[in-house]
């Protein structure tokens, strides 16, 4: 200090500040280097796995050696190569990569066969388990739609006049409720002989997850049940009925 005690006070303060910052360019320097140092550890441990598993790829699997066959040489090549916890998430299983149809489009056709007009309805239309009207089984009122067809064969779209609700779970059910028919954009009540169309479109809900291939093809029923009244808001003579439709699907799986 007492070299220093001589100096103005500027003089040291600008010494105190310089010896400080070269301190702290050393230590960020050292921590640098052993940072870089951890990184090509790292790199170098990953490039050794990328490295065992690219010799994986190479091997040599008789062409008559069945799924399990291929699947304990991958297991004991992996193990040889230093992996020491090796499992299988589903062995005896395969993903459905996609379905044959994809999309499976339901039509409910409710036709008036009485003597009278209907002037209000209901319709619940259970649709295939498994099969769904949104993706990961949330609920789509827009893959509902509803027409209105005329005796002369020509249908207009009234969708946007009805109460359609969509329930959750497996299997979903897709409601429909009309309170005054001729308040919809058909602009009339359903006379003899004409019909109101509800159609749903289906996307399968079990992409993506393993299933047996020799499940498929796989039997798919739909039920549907429905209630229509000669006086709006569901009231005056009423009629019910019921009908249920299936189909096939095929799936293509990769296993």
């Amino acid at each position: 200090m007492r070299l220093l005690s001589h100096l103005r006070f500027r003089t040291r303060l600008a010494l105190v500040m310089f010896l400080t910052m070269g301190c702290a360019s050393a230590a960020l320097t050292y921590f640098h280097f052993q940072h870089r140092r951890q990184i090509m550890a790292y790199v170098a441990a990953e490039t050794s796995y990328l490295v065992s598993i690219s010799q994986l790829t190479h091997t040599q699997i008789p062409p008559t050696a069945t799924r399990d066959q291929v699947l304990n040489t991958y297991m004991e090549r992996m193990k040889e190569a230093g992996f020491s916890s090796v499992a299988l998430a589903s062995p005896s299983g395969e993903v459905v990569k996609s379905t044959n149809p994809g999309q499976v489009l339901a039509w409910l056709n409710v036709t008036n066969t009485g003597q009278l007009p209907l002037q209000s309805l209901r319709a619940n239309q259970t649709l295939p388990l498994d099969w769904r009207t949104g993706p990961h089984g949330i609920p789509s009122k827009g893959a509902v739609h509803v027409f209105f067809r005329f005796t002369n064969g020509t249908m207009t779209d009234i969708t946007g006049q009805t109460k359609i609700s969509v329930s959750t779970g497996n299997p979903q059910t897709v409601s429909l409720t009309i309170s005054n028919i001729k308040s919809t954009a058909a602009g009339k009540n359903l006379a003899p002989g004409e019909s109101i169309l509800l159609s749903v479109k289906m996307s399968y809900g079990l992409i993506g997850t393993s299933q047996s291939a020799r499940s498929y093809p796989r039997n798919y029923t739909d039920t549907s049940g429905v209630a229509g009244w000669t006086a709006p808001s569901f009231t005056g003579s009423q009629a019910t009925g019921s009908t249920s439709g299936f189909f096939l699907a095929y799936a293509k799986v990769v296993g």
